[in-house]
Parts: C-alpha cells; structure tokens; sequence
C-alpha cells in the first residue's frame, strides 16, 4: 500500500510533459524520419564514388592512447588508439531547413558504407576496434573513430641495448581498394590524447610522423595508397643500468683483481670459476630479451661476451701461475734468464721491492743423495787407529750423525730457497698480469660501452 501513492507521484511528474508534447513533432521524430529517407534505400555495400574519375576522399590519422608495451623478443608493438577515418558519403546529405535544423546525427557504423581499413604488418589476424557510432553531418561527410587496439611488427635494432631508440611503423590502407576508388589523405596527427594518454614506464614516446606510400603490385596495374605512421620510442635505462650494466662491469673489474691473490691460494681458481658462471648466467638472462637469430648483437651482449673470454683467459694464466710457484718443490733452480727478466727487473717495475738477496745465486741445489755419498766419504777417508777407544767411535759417530743432520739441514734450505724463488717469479707474474688485464678492462669498457 506504501508504494500506491509513490506510484502516482512518479506518474503525475511525468503525465504533464508527456501531454505537453503530444500532438508536437520532436527531436526524436525528426531523426527517426531522417534516418527512415536516409537508408530506406540505402545500401551499403555499394562504394558512395561519383563516377570513375573522383574516388571516395578518405582522410586518415590517429590518436594515440598509450603504448601497451614493446615486446623486443616477438619484435612486436601493442597500442591503443583512437583511429580517425573521414569520408564523404553524397547518399547521406540532407537539408537542415527542412528537418528541424539537425545538422547531425549518429547512426551505428554496421549500417553504413566503410572503408576496409586493414594493418598490413598486423601481428594478428583481426585489429581489435570497438563498435562505435559513426557521426554524419548534413553535408554528407562521415566521421568514424573506433578505439581500437593494434598489435603490428616492429623491426628493432637492438645493437644500443638498453640505451636505444625504437621506431614503430604502422601501416594502414584498404585492402581491396585502390586508389582509383578510395583516395587516402592525411590528417594532421595527434602525438597523444592528453586526457586519456597512458604513460608507460619503459618507453617514452618521442615522435609521431606520418606518410604516404603508393605501392603497385605483380597482380594489378591499379596503384595501392597505405599510410605510413611512424612511432619513436626512447627507453628509460634506470632499470636496465642496475640489472645488467652495474653487473657487468663489476664481474670485469673482478678478473684483474684476481691475481692479487697469493700464488698458492686455492681461492684464485674459485673467483675464477664464479666468474665465469656469472657471466653465462648474465649473457642467458640478456638473451630473453633478445629477438631469435638477430642478425646484430647489443653492445652489452658484446661486452659480456669479451668479459667471458678474458675470464677464461685469466683462468688459464692462473693455472700457470699456481704451476709456476709450484716448480720450487721440485727443487728446480730458477733459471738465469727468468731470474734476470722477473726478479732484477720486472719485481721493482710492479712495485714489489728491489730485494738484492737470491740465495741460489751461486750455487746448485744440492739432494740428499749427494749429501750421504759426501758424508759416505768423509767417513771413509777419516784415519782409524786400531787401538782407538770406544769413546772415540762413539764420538765418531755422533760426529757423523751431526754432520747428516747438517747436510739434511742445507738441504731443507735449498728447497725451500728454491721455492721462494718461484714463488717471487709467480708473485711478479701475478702482478703484471693484473695490469695487464686492468688495462684490458678499461679499453674495452670504453670501446664498447662508451
């Protein structure tokens, strides 16, 4: 019962205009029987042309809405877009004085003529486009501005990578019309739609350039018009610089270091290793983002792959090094040539001391063989008198055992001289190696990533 009187509330409101009105002719009614004389005998499928000498002027451009992304390993842009088609349709004038003073109406685009608009270096099969009403003025003219979304090739260089620029080009025109029949121009194009551009957080969008191109094909004598709109687009680097450049250049700077390690560490070929694996890890990650069988590599693709070399190379130098200082345990004298070149010149020239003692200068390194034989000897050679006392054969052979000892003594000497030679030559190695290979790194840092 509560909502009787709501009800004759609600219908007394709206009683009195609807009296108002009838008898009148309204907005409504003026539209309704301009579109019955419109397409009463309208066809569609029929091109609005004149006659064979003044095709149908279709005036193309854009308005970009924001980029959806860049896909870099399928090379393919997404965009949205407002895509701005004008037409004149002689079919669909009418005389304002005589209707009411309507200069426009909207009509749903299904019922219309419309160009066959299709993107040649579409990625998919159909551009997606929303179904909008098309607006048609009294002079015949007919503007049509579906939004729609396009995802079409992109040829990237990626040789800058991640301080490149991207051009994007989307090409539009009929499909089966030529320009005989359909004559495409160009309207003025709309960088952004400010009020609904979507800003994206890689790309920044630099330019919007248009163009026409006339093709003519095998197939036909008839001349093609497509409209050529060209995007350029400026990568933010911020990202990239943490995640792929810093590592980079870190894992470089690391091989030199390496060879400051002493000579008998077992870390040197650890760093080494982890080294290596880092930049595998770092060049597989790159590749993700790399189209398949590019024919140009990134410059930071470069570097890594300069970076895996010299690691290898360090690896390789390491090897010899530990094998170097490892060479004094064999009790091998350092030759003259080698002492002369490393310890009397290089060693001060890599600022490790000008050390003046070399303890295996002038003599050979002596074995415990050579050693019994010589005490063999001296045993055999020392007079023995035949009423000798037991006192002097014990003394006789604590003097022997002495003598062993001694000799045992040098020789421990001489092996660990011998050692600590090498061990000099493998630090002077070490230490010009390490300029050598920071010197390296800077030339080719600078060479590649300048």
């Amino acid at each position: 019962m509560i909502f009787i009187p709501l009800t004759i509330t609600i219908l007394g409101f709206f009683r009195p205009v609807d009296m108002a009105y009838r008898g009148r002719t309204t907005v409504a009614d003026t539209h309704e029987a301009l579109l019955t004389s419109l397409l009463g005998s309208y066809e569609k499928r029929v091109v609005p042309q004149i006659n064979d000498t003044h095709p149908v002027d279709l005036s193309l451009g854009i308005r970009l809405l924001g980029l959806i992304d860049l896909f870099e390993h399928e090379e393919i842009m997404e965009t949205f877009m407002y895509l701005d088609q004008m037409w004149y349709d002689y079919r669909l004038e009418w005389d304002p004085s005589k209707n009411q003073r309507v200069h426009v109406i909207h009509i749903p685009v299904d019922d219309l003529w419309r160009p066959d608009m299709t993107v040649y270096n579409n990625a998919d099969v159909d551009m997606v486009s929303m179904n909008t009403l098309a607006i048609v003025f009294s002079n015949g003219q007919v503007y049509y501005a579906p939004k729609t979304r396009i995802r079409s090739r992109c040829d990237m260089d990626l040789t800058k990578f991640p301080f490149d620029t991207q051009q994007c080009v989307i090409k539009l025109g009929s499909f089966t019309f030529s320009g005989q029949v359909v004559n495409l121009t160009l309207l003025p194009v709309n960088m952004t739609f400010t009020d609904e551009y979507m800003s994206h957080k890689e790309w920044s969008l630099e330019e919007v350039t248009s163009e026409l191109s006339i093709t003519t094909y095998a197939c036909c004598p008839e001349k093609y018009q497509h409209a050529l709109f060209k995007f350029r687009f400026k990568r933010n680097t911020v990202y990239y610089m943490q995640v792929f450049l810093l590592p980079g250049v870190i894992l470089a700077l690391l091989v030199p270091f390496q060879f400051l390690l002493p000579p008998d560490s077992k870390e040197r070929l650890t760093l080494g290793s982890c080294l290596l694996l880092g930049c595998i890890l770092m060049i597989t990650l790159i590749q993700s983002y790399l189209p398949d069988a590019h024919p140009t590599l990134p410059y930071l693709v470069q570097y890594y792959g300069v970076t895996l070399i010299w690691v290898s190379i360090s690896i390789i130098c390491t090897i010899g090094v530990v094998n170097t200082q490892s060479r004094g345990r064999r009790t091998r004298k350092v030759p003259e040539l080698v002492k002369k070149i490393f310890l009397k010149t290089l060693k001060k020239l890599v600022c490790l001391g000008d050390d003046a003692y070399y303890p295996l200068e002038e003599s050979e390194a002596v074995s415990l063989r050579s050693l019994e034989k010589q005490s063999v000897v001296t045993h055999a050679d020392s007079p023995r008198n035949a009423e000798e006392t037991k006192m002097e054969r014990d003394m006789d052979e604590i003097l022997r055992h002495v003598t062993t000892l001694v000799m045992r003594t040098a020789v421990t000497d001489s092996h660990c001289d011998a050692h600590a030679q090498w061990y000099q030559v493998a630090m002077v190695l070490d230490r010009v190696m390490c300029i050598f290979f920071t010197a390296i790194f800077v030339i080719y840092t600078c060479a590649i990533l300048g």
